[in-house]
């Protein structure tokens, strides 16, 4: 079955890179989530004025592909990266996060979270509400 997931972070093309090589069969594009208006622009996401986090969509066939492997290359990428979870001063477009369309995907990713870092993060987890690819 297809699924689909989106993992907020600013470095969108950075992370895309890095899935390609673990997951060569997953779609992958960057784009805007989860903002206040249609259709934004690089710039008003830049600078905040839509709201919409950086993001990357990433869809797979799960009998390919385990979700929580994703979720693993995600916080992988984020420590690599030195990106510091545990900073809630975000701005709203560097905001890190995990979408989900599926509920029981936001559920899995709640609980992938609280097993890996065992303590609160800001990595929200959260409903996909809009996604505008980057142009």
């Amino acid at each position: 079955m297809l699924k689909t997931i989106f993992f907020a972070i600013k470095q969108s093309e950075e992370l895309l890179n890095h899935l390609k090589t673990s997951f060569p069969d997953a779609e992958l594009v960057r784009g805007y989530i989860n903002g206040e208006s249609a259709n934004p622009s690089f710039d008003e996401v830049d600078i905040g004025i839509s709201k919409h986090a950086f993001a990357l969509k990433v869809r797979f066939d799960d009998d390919e592909y385990d979700l929580k492997a994703f979720f693993g290359s995600y916080l992988n990428f984020i420590e690599n990266n030195q990106i510091n979870v545990f900073e809630f001063n975000r701005p709203y477009q560097y905001r890190l996060g995990i979408y989900y369309i599926d509920m029981l995907d936001g559920i899995e990713a709640n609980m992938f979270l609280n097993e890996t870092l065992n303590k609160k993060s800001f990595i929200e987890i959260k409903m996909m509400r809009n996604f505008y690819e980057a142009k």
